[in-house]
């Protein structure tokens, strides 16, 4: 089911300069999530977005959640898990986009950062719900999202981050 409303209904903070197919998206994740029992959390663009940081691009959004939901989701969307692949940065035990809203949405469970040949996991220990058009989302706060930006270190990420600390 796609719930669809104007971009105009959308308000936080008082912010209305949603990039095109935000609001649409998050709708959509919002019902994707809806019956998640385990905790989520949005991170990147989106979520930095959500914060009121100031405006930023948004290509997609970044979904952090347990295995045994990003499993559920998989099987109840009927898109096939890609097999653990790791880029020189990232790596992820279960990864999988959903393209049925205007912006892909990208579930990772397990999700791995390498720092001096290390592998750690990227696991938020903060979660702060905030509502979008009445739908609820779950971000890391402000200062752990600018924390695990920085750890990302490419050049968009740290000018987000830059956006949350000032």
């Amino acid at each position: 089911m796609r719930l669809r409303f104007k971009l105009r209904s959308l308000t936080h903070s008082g912010q209305r300069d949603f990039p095109e197919g935000l609001g649409e998206s998050l709708a959509e994740l919002s019902t994707i999530m809806a019956n998640i029992s385990g905790e989520w959390w949005l991170i990147g663009s989106a979520a930095v977005l959500l914060h009121g940081s100031g405006p930023t691009s948004v290509a997609d959004l970044d979904i952090l959640l347990q295995h045994d939901d990003a499993r559920a989701i998989a099987d109840k969307l009927g898109i096939a898990i890609r097999p653990p692949r790791a880029d020189n940065l990232f790596r992820s035990d279960i990864f999988f986009t959903c393209h049925d809203a205007p912006l892909p949405i990208e579930f990772m469970a397990g999700l791995q950062l390498r720092i001096d040949a290390k592998w750690h996991r990227v696991k938020p220990t903060t979660r702060e719900e905030r509502h979008v058009a009445g739908f609820p989302l779950f971000l890391p706060s402000r200062g752990e999202l600018a924390e695990i930006l920085a750890l990302f270190g490419r050049p968009k990420d740290l000018a987000r981050r830059k956006l949350l600390t000032g």
